[in-house]
């Protein structure tokens, strides 16, 4: 009896039993729970801030190139006040300097410009929605992300001196929203200064008055991502 009671001995193995693999596997699946949406959020926040701050690098270049072909800003042929034309425009002042997929302006019907967004509605409130204006130029840059490019203010006889940019970060995929993938620029070509600018811009305010305002309006949180160095903050609320 003692030698086969040492045979069985010798051949037995230790294992978890199916229950303790079971509740092993629970509790991973709750911690993956609990962190994955995290990862993949810090994940997509490091991608549109990439993108964002590429799209803003390519604008300024392309604002300062054209300063020095054409002048001072303020000696720039205004833009078209909602009427067609602002293609050209954008084209001759801004867009030759980018490098892109393709360019158009609203009304095409090829594509991108067939499946481009006619309107952006907002993070803190998706039912309150903006147009993005008609004759606007779109420009598909290499990387996906889209710059939205249409005037805007006071006309005087039919031209304007501020235009209003929007880059999308990432195209026409969702969610298309202001704060979360799309972002407002303005462009005065009355301050050769400092003529393109984040909205609202970052110059001589705090950062807790431009988190306020963008947690107040996600349309105008480029401000606090310029003041912070194009990063998405954990306190960024959007």
């Amino acid at each position: 009896m003692n030698n086969i009671f040492r045979i069985k001995l010798k051949n037995y193995y230790p294992a978890f039993t199916l229950a303790e693999v079971l509740i092993t596997l629970g509790i991973i699946g709750v911690i993956a729970a609990m962190t994955l949406p995290s990862v993949i959020g810090n994940a997509k926040n490091k991608q549109r801030s990439a993108t964002l701050k590429k799209a803003y690098t390519i604008l300024s270049q392309a604002i300062l190139i054209s300063t020095q072909e054409h002048g001072d800003i303020n000696e720039w042929e205004l833009a078209p006040y909602h009427a067609k034309g602002m293609l050209n425009w954008t084209n001759e002042y801004i867009g030759k300097y980018f490098k892109i997929v393709s360019a158009c302006e609203d009304g095409d019907t090829k594509a991108p410009c067939a499946n481009s967004l006619d309107r952006i509605c907002n993070a803190d409130n998706p039912s309150k929605c903006s147009s993005i204006g008609l004759y606007t130029a779109l420009y598909v840059l290499n990387d996906g992300s889209h710059i939205y490019i249409f005037s805007g203010g006071n006309p005087v006889n039919g031209k304007s001196d501020f235009v209003h940019i929007l880059i999308d970060t990432n195209g026409i995929h969702k969610p298309n929203l202001f704060g979360k993938d799309v972002f407002t620029f303005t462009l005065s070509l009355s301050n050769n200064k400092k003529p393109f600018q984040s909205y609202p811009s970052p110059d001589n305010e705090s950062r807790e008055s431009l988190l306020n305002t963008c947690k107040n309006s996600s349309s105008q949180c480029s401000g606090l991502l310029q003041y912070d160095n194009w990063e998405f903050k954990k306190d960024y609320p959007w």
